[in-house]
């Protein structure tokens, strides 16, 4: 199932696959969703980045020290630290390091 939407529905999200279908229904006690591509998405919790794959199960933790959430786009997303832009693939490896200017 591939990741087209993940909707906020008060204290739920609901994660739909690529037909526009409710596949799983999360607690919004797993945190903020800060984005999301169709094979996994990025939680924010507290002090905490937790990775989740297409069937809203866990499977990394990062900690918020690695830098403030700014995109995410096909296996990547993309943290910034300080005046840097490091990147991660979806299992949660830096992959690359460039400036942030």
């Amino acid at each position: 199932m591939a990741i087209s939407n993940i909707d906020n529905r008060g204290s739920w999200y609901d994660i739909y696959d690529e037909r526009g279908k409710k596949g799983k229904t999360l607690s919004s006690n797993i945190g903020t969703i800060e984005g999301f591509s169709s094979d996994f998405f990025v939680a924010n919790r507290g002090s905490w980045f937790d990775l989740y794959d297409e069937n809203g199960k866990k499977y990394k933790t990062l900690s918020t020290n690695i830098g403030n959430f700014v995109s995410i786009s096909g296996n990547t997303f993309v943290v910034k630290r300080t005046s840097w832009l490091d990147t991660y693939d979806k299992s949660g490896k830096k992959i690359n390091t460039r400036s942030a200017r």
